[in-house]
């Protein structure tokens, strides 16, 4: 099984990547948690699995993989394999946008990890924009203007998006009060994204949700798949990851960036997710790299 990893995609700002693949055999997304990957399938016939999650993907389909979750692997249906298009995002990238935290909790939810037939005029638009963003790597090297461009491209395909799952949301046949409630946690999702870092008392984002203690809980392990404090230390371990990897900064201070005021509560909960220390994670990381 080959991996499609970070080191197989080609680097367009050193923060994103963009690549368009032949696949002969199961390509199997890089078990990440800071990342965004849309993944279109361009010729050919495949089937996408997930767990034990199994469903077949029609020329044209979009795959949304969301954040958090298991990773998704796409198999060729036929022996001439297929060609597939794969844009991958930091989470990082995203937040730094208008509305961007709203984005993210909405990948964060449920209705991320779907796919999206091509029927859906925001997946095709999203399409033409990363095909546009793939084939503006092929210019000659130098040429004016072209990370601005491509940047623009980037950000109406993220424009895209954004309305495309907020119709989706939208359209959805569900009660008003299913679907106030749906946008409350929406809300409160994309206000702890934002202030993750900070010292975040869930008491706090219950009450800005005008929801009630147990009735939050309840629905936010339906919509996200996890208690609110669980997907808090989830962001957070997301954000030290990226730092352990990007950054020079001591184990110390990664820990006070994400927002930890203790280091052994930092260390505790990176290891329940990563099964080893910070430090370790960094030296590992650095000697595959």
């Amino acid at each position: 099984m080959k991996l499609l990893s970070q080191r197989d995609t080609q680097c367009v700002d050193g923060s994103w990547h963009v690549a368009a693949m032949q696949v002969r055999q199961t390509q199997t997304l890089e078990g990440r948690s800071d990342t965004v990957d849309l993944l279109w399938l361009c010729e050919g016939k495949a089937y996408a699995e997930r767990g034990g999650w199994k469903q077949a993907l029609q020329s044209g389909d979009l795959l949304i993989d969301g954040l958090l979750g298991a990773r998704t692997s796409v198999v060729p249906a036929a022996a001439g394999g297929c060609r597939l298009l794969h844009l991958r995002l930091p989470a990082e990238l995203l937040l730094g946008l208008p509305q961007g935290g709203r984005l993210l909790a909405m990948l964060y939810a449920a209705c991320a990890g779907e796919i999206v037939r091509p029927h859906a005029w925001w997946a095709q638009a999203m399409r033409k924009a990363a095909e546009s963003l793939a084939s503006q790597q092929k210019g000659v090297v130098g040429q004016g203007g072209r990370p601005l461009l491509q940047y623009a491209k980037l950000i109406e395909l993220l424009g895209y998006l954004y309305e495309g799952l907020s119709r989706e949301l939208a359209g959805q046949q569900r009660e008003d009060v299913v679907q106030a409630v749906e946008e409350k946690l929406l809300d409160a999702v994309a206000y702890m994204i934002e202030h993750v870092t900070s010292d975040l008392d869930i008491r706090t984002v219950i009450c800005r949700s005008g929801l009630g203690k147990t009735q939050f809980y309840e629905e936010f392990r339906s919509l996200v798949g996890m208690n609110p404090k669980s997907f808090i230390h989830r962001l957070r371990i997301r954000m030290a990851i990226r730092l352990l990897r990007t950054s020079n900064l001591s184990v110390t201070s990664i820990a006070y960036e994400c927002g930890y005021r203790s280091l052994n509560y930092f260390h505790k909960h990176f290891k329940e997710l990563y099964a080893v220390t910070p430090r370790e994670f960094r030296n590992l990381d650095r000697a595959t790299g």
